[in-house]
């Protein structure tokens, strides 16, 4: 119970620490530079290190009628553990053909250096 407590929107000390917090354009910036390299170097390490993966993408159109494509990997390790991450989204130019489709994964697997000798399926 204790931990909620300090959870409380009207606690000085939780109120103090959020305004002492570095909110600075080049803070932010630096922060997501940093969360980014770690993704990419976690997602390198699966990738490494899983026995094969496979690709899971989804086809939509957002609030604002333009077509999306959204890539999930997921994982599987020699221990027979699975793990599945966000790979990508990406906007398309017009259309959700099948070429379209083909070419923003092409350029997905390519931009971040991912081997096609473990992928072992494409689900749609």
């Amino acid at each position: 119970m204790e931990y909620f407590k300090t959870l409380n929107p009207n606690n000085s000390k939780l109120l103090k620490s959020i305004n002492e917090i570095p909110t600075s354009r080049h803070t932010i910036e630096r922060r997501i530079s940093e969360i980014n390299k770690d993704f990419e170097t976690k997602l390198e390490n699966d990738i490494k290190d899983c026995t094969a993966f496979s690709l899971l993408l989804d086809e939509s159109t957002d609030i604002t009628e333009s077509p999306q494509l959204t890539i999930f990997i997921r994982f599987v390790f020699e221990d027979a553990t699975l793990k599945e991450k966000l790979l990508d989204l990406i906007t398309l130019k017009d259309t959700t053909r099948g070429i379209d489709i083909k070419e923003a994964l092409d350029v997905t697997l390519k931009l971040k250096n991912i081997p096609r000798e473990k992928l072992v399926a494409i689900e749609m």
